[in-house]
């Protein structure tokens, strides 16, 4: 470490965080986005303690980013046994720039005179791959959900995540004033503040019914809770499908939220949904995501043909 590089102490460093935190308050910030900002800066702060660092500097940066870019170590992630997951390569990507956008917003402030992140490169982001469950590994995850220690709540989680495509954020900030049981439909806020409606089916529709009769909730109260009758969190829900996975013996696939919308997308491709209605349906600002699903689910019809083609089946049985 040389003398040039810009480093605050960790109180220094705690200072700038909660003033970064208020500020995005003040400006109105998205309640997702600020969740992130509070999630990543209390990650680093505790890597930072973890390893006995009085201060950040770009060496310690890079050192925290490696590990979140790295296996779990055994124990794992966060000092927590149930983070054992191998971050995506777009977790460590949005992980990198949370914290620059921290350490400029420090220098606009005048808090310090230069980001000690002002020579890091963003790392590489890599799309993440799609890989949507089976209907078998659905069924198990659902049967795995009905054995579970909450089966109603974990059932209703499951179905409303594979019938509406729903973020995770989406989900965990749902409230009872956005749910429509009646009409089959829910009110999601989604990326940038924008709120869009989503439909479920009617087995989604009994699911949470027989969730909600379980306990009295007031329209703002959330549709999702945890163990203490909080608003469940992105990352509890995480933990929870994960959870799910491993008892179900799911292999081959990650199991996350984020899967359940995969799975969501292509299903419906599947089915016969255009791209358009996708588009409306998981809340995509333009066509490019949408795009990739709509190419997995045209192939996947290809190949479906080529295995079932009736002039295929008539050349194989006849002569």
């Amino acid at each position: 470490m040389t003398h040039t590089q810009t480093v605050v102490t960790i109180p220094e460093l705690e200072s700038m965080v909660k003033n970064w935190i208020d500020d995005s308050i003040c400006r109105q910030h998205s309640a997702p986005t600020i969740a992130s900002k509070r999630h990543i800066t209390d990650k680093f702060l505790w890597w930072l303690r973890e390893h006995n660092h009085l201060f950040a500097g770009a060496e310690q940066i890079r050192g925290f980013l490696a590990y979140v870019g790295s296996p779990a170590p055994a124990g794992g992630r966060w000092g927590n046994p149930h983070e054992t997951a191998q971050n995506q390569p777009r977790t460590v990507h949005t992980f990198c720039e949370r914290l620059h956008t921290l350490f400029n917003w420090a220098v606009e402030q005048e808090f310090i005179s230069e980001s000690p992140m002002k020579k890091i490169k963003p790392p590489i982001s890599r799309r993440d791959d799609i890989q949507p469950f089976t209907e078998q590994q659905v069924n198990d995850v659902l049967t795995a959900a009905g054995e579970s220690r909450y089966p109603l709540r974990d059932t209703a989680i499951c179905l409303f995540l594979l019938d509406t495509g729903a973020r995770a954020t989406e989900l965990c900030t749902l409230t009872i004033d956005d749910l429509d049981l009646k009409n089959g439909k829910a009110t999601v806020l989604g990326k940038g503040r924008k709120k869009r409606p989503v439909y479920f089916t009617e087995v989604t529709r009994k699911a949470l019914q027989s969730y909600l009769a379980l306990q009295p909730r007031g329209p703002v109260d959330p549709v999702f809770c945890n163990d203490q009758g909080f608003a469940l969190t992105r990352s509890g829900l995480l933990q929870l499908i994960e959870r799910l996975g491993k008892r179900a013996g799911i292999t081959g696939v990650r199991c996350s939220p984020h899967t359940f919308r995969h799975t969501a997308a292509i299903w419906t491709i599947r089915s016969g949904m255009d791209s358009f209605t996708l588009q409306k349906m998981l809340g995509h600002t333009d066509l490019t995501m949408t795009s990739r699903y709509v190419a997995i689910g045209k192939a996947d019809l290809e190949a479906k043909h080529r295995i079932h083609s009736p002039v295929g089946y008539l050349a194989s049985h006849s002569g």
